[in-house]
């Protein structure tokens, strides 16, 4: 998508829509689109198509299929009949989600990774929701104050994003760089919070998670000494809205016990994306975020290789002596769990090579060869062997 494009249609939106009533109701069984509705609505749909054969979105539809089940459990019964809610998953390890308005909405890798349970879940699903269900799209692009946000956007547009980021960026097109990447009004970010806190609670999640995904992302900000991003980091700022869920969970004292997480089911179907996302975040070089996820991955399935052989990847590239022997470890204890995990005795065979273990590094090498024959490294796996050989001798 060439971003000059896109540029343009926001400004003309802007100008065309900026002194049309912002006063809209919420959709329900009575909506009906006005006419500059339609043509967000059209735009929207053009938009996801280009997404849907970016590459960036992750084919797994038993996924979607369960993130989808939660948001529909969250809909209210009102705007059923309009808002066909969906939920796609975006192949990038920067923590944000956002939603078109006709309900489809897009949860990053990332922000999945970070979530604990269900619970936390369902309030991501429920406040990107409301963008939806409470027509936000519309209402900021009539808003003439939303000039500015326009403004931001170009800005993104010329600048392009840092990461993996920047290929989503450049996929969304118009839309979602002006609500993706510049979020919405403090008040509509406020209703939101509120709606979902509303949502959650009436669904049977225990609210005191609603934080929580909140606390996650300061966490990783503070790591990272970067400004807030995306999704959470639209107005109000973090801190003021994890103080917002706290005062909300303060009115209802007695709605915080015996409510549902249901961590073991969502830990069961995000399995594939903590090792997905812990290779995004191990390729941009985010370790510690990289061995987080393979941690949890191997918390939850210690008997996998694949974790073993993720976390062992993870500190072999952090390349210090003590990584090399936790690599080393993990390794091992893969190949216990697969003898026949290639992927392991790839990894065990680089740390010997490293280590100056020629004779096991041979070993591990020829039979990560013999056991992926096509593999596309081989040709640079065998000047290994040969280097490895010759020093053997």
């Amino acid at each position: 998508m060439k971003h000059r494009g896109s540029i343009a249609w926001i400004v003309w939106l802007c100008l065309l829509l900026g002194c049309q009533s912002t006063q809209l109701e919420p959709v329900d069984r009575d909506f009906t689109f006005k006419e500059d509705e339609k043509r967000i609505w059209a735009r929207s749909r053009e938009e996801q198509k280009r997404l849907g054969i970016s590459g960036l979105v992750v084919d797994n539809p038993y996924l979607e299929s369960y993130l989808t089940d939660v948001a529909r459990r969250l809909q209210p019964q009102a705007t059923k009949d309009h808002l066909n809610l969906r939920i796609k998953i975006l192949r990038d390890p920067h923590l944000n989600a956002f939603a078109y308005p006709n309900g489809v909405i897009y949860v990053h890798t990332g922000i999945l990774s970070r979530m604990d349970n269900e619970a936390q879940l369902a309030t991501l699903l429920a406040h990107e929701m409301t963008h939806s269900t409470h027509r936000h799209a519309i209402k900021s692009i009539r808003n003439l104050k939303n000039w500015s946000a326009a403004m931001s956007a170009v800005q993104v547009a010329a600048i392009g994003v840092g990461g993996s980021s920047a290929a989503v960026m450049n996929s969304i097109g118009s839309y979602g760089y002006l609500f993706a990447v510049t979020g919405y009004s403090q008040n509509m970010e406020r209703e939101a919070d509120a709606e979902a806190f509303r949502l959650v609670l009436e669904a049977g999640y225990d609210p005191a998670e609603t934080p929580k995904l909140f606390e996650h992302l300061k966490q990783e900000l503070e790591a990272e000494n970067i400004n807030e991003p995306f999704f959470f980091g639209t107005h109000p700022r973090l801190q003021e809205r994890i103080d917002n869920f706290h005062s909300l969970m303060a009115e209802h004292p007695d709605e915080t016990s015996s409510k549902t997480l249901n961590r073991e089911r969502f830990m069961k179907e995000i399995q594939g994306v903590l090792l997905l996302n812990a290779e995004l975040d191990l390729s941009l070089g985010r370790i510690p975020f990289a061995r987080e996820a393979a941690e949890k991955y191997i918390t939850i399935y210690p008997g996998d290789p694949r974790g073993h052989t993720m976390l062992a990847d993870i500190y072999r590239e952090s390349g210090g002596k003590r990584d090399l022997s936790r690599a080393q470890r993990h390794y091992e204890q893969a190949i216990y769990f697969d003898p026949g995990h290639g992927r392991a005795h790839r990894g065990a065979g680089l740390v010997h090579l490293k280590n100056g273990a020629m004779e096991d590094a041979c070993r591990h090498l020829r039979i990560y060869l013999e056991l992926e024959p096509k593999a596309v490294d081989r040709e640079f796996i065998r000047k290994y062997l040969l280097r490895c050989k010759g020093e053997a001798k």
